[in-house]
C-alpha cells in the first residue's frame, strides 16, 4: 500500500467536508470512513474487508500533524490559470480590503469561507482586482489550492499584521513619552483589528482523532 496523503493533498473543498465531519454527532468509526472518503477522493472506500479498512486508517495519519507553513510565491499556478499573491498588507486595496470585511461579515462558519478570503489576495495575473469573475476565482481556489498553501498565506498575513502593529506601538510609546501621554487603550489591549484572520485555524481535534 504506497498511497501517501498529506495536506498538501488536501484541497480547501476536502478541508471544508473534514471540518464538517469532525464536528458532524456521529461515532469514530463512521468518523474515521467518511475522513477515508474525502482524503481518498473514493465515496466507496470504506466498502473493503475490514482488515483493508484498518490498514488503510493510516492515510488519515497526518490529521494528527500541524499544517506546514510554505515558503510563500509570487505567482502562483491553480487549475490552469496564473494567480499573483497580493498580500504584503501595506499594498492592499481599498477594494481587497473592503470584500475581506464584507466576507467576514457574512453569517458562515469561518472554516467555510477560506475560498472568499484567499479570493482577497490571489488575484488572476495581469488583471486589476475586482475586473473579473469573482465567484469563478472562487471556485477555481477551492477546487485546485490545497489547504497548506491558505494556512501559509493566513500565516503571513498574520505576522506581517503583528509586525505593523508592533512597529506602530513602539512608534507611537516613543511620542508619547515625548508628551506624557498614554498609548490609546485600543493598542495596549491589543484590541486593534486591520484584517482579522479567524478564518484559518490548526484544527484542535486532530490530535483526538484516533
Amino acid at each position: 500500500m504506497k498511497k501517501e496523503f498529506s495536506w498538501h493533498s488536501i484541497n480547501i473543498e476536502q478541508w471544508y467536508q473534514i471540518y464538517q465531519i469532525t464536528k458532524a454527532n456521529i461515532s469514530e468509526i463512521d468518523r474515521a470512513a467518511e475522513l477515508l472518503k474525502v482524503v481518498m477522493c473514493d465515496t466507496n472506500a470504506d466498502d473493503v474487508p475490514i482488515a483493508v479498512f484498518a490498514e488503510r486508517l493510516k492515510f488519515l495519519d497526518f490529521l494528527k500533524d500541524e499544517m506546514p507553513k510554505d515558503k510563500l510565491k509570487k505567482e502562483y499556478t491553480f487549475g490552469g490559470r496564473v494567480f499573483e499573491l497580493r498580500a504584503a498588507p501595506d499594498k492592499i486595496t481599498a477594494a481587497q480590503y473592503i470584500d475581506y470585511k464584507n466576507y467576514a461579515k457574512e453569517e458562515e462558519d469561518e472554516q467555510l469561507k477560506i475560498g472568499k478570503y484567499l479570493s482577497v489576495f490571489f488575484v488572476p495575473k495581469g488583471e486589476t482586482y475586482g475586473d473579473y469573475d469573482m465567484k469563478e476565482v472562487i471556485e477555481t481556489l477551492e477546487t485546485y489550492c490545497n489547504i497548506s498553501t491558505a494556512n501559509s498565506v493566513a500565516f503571513f498575513l498574520q505576522t506581517q499584521l503583528n509586525k505593523s502593529i508592533q512597529v506602530l506601538k513602539n512608534s507611537l510609546a516613543k511620542e508619547m513619552r515625548k508628551t506624557k501621554m498614554q498609548l490609546p487603550e485600543l493598542l495596549n489591549t491589543g484590541e486593534y483589528s486591520f484584517i482579522s484572520l479567524t478564518w484559518l485555524r490548526l484544527p484542535e481535534w486532530t490530535t483526538e482523532l484516533f
